[in-house]
């Protein structure tokens, strides 16, 4: 489930656009310099956009590791970072 924060992050054309130019060149370069599988993990993705870029990009594998409950909507409801 998408917290309202993520609805924001990925109608903002800006960054989702320099988080694929980004991780277009990190795969771009690892795949030119190593022969090794390329493996991308997303620790805390919720929505899921970083890994899908990765693997249009070329990665040979992506996972995404996401909470049960969103950290940002609990630190709003609580006030507390877990």
């Amino acid at each position: 489930m998408l917290c309202r924060y993520q609805f924001e992050m990925l109608r903002d054309s800006y960054r989702l656009e320099a988080y694929d130019k980004a991780i277009k060149a990190a795969v771009t370069f690892k795949k030119e310099f190593s022969s090794e599988e390329l493996f991308i993990l997303d620790i805390g993705a919720n929505s899921g956009s970083l890994p899908m870029l990765a693997a249009r990009h070329g990665a040979d594998k992506v996972s995404k590791k996401a909470k049960l409950r969103c950290m940002w909507c609990i630190h709003m409801h609580t006030g507390e970072w877990i």
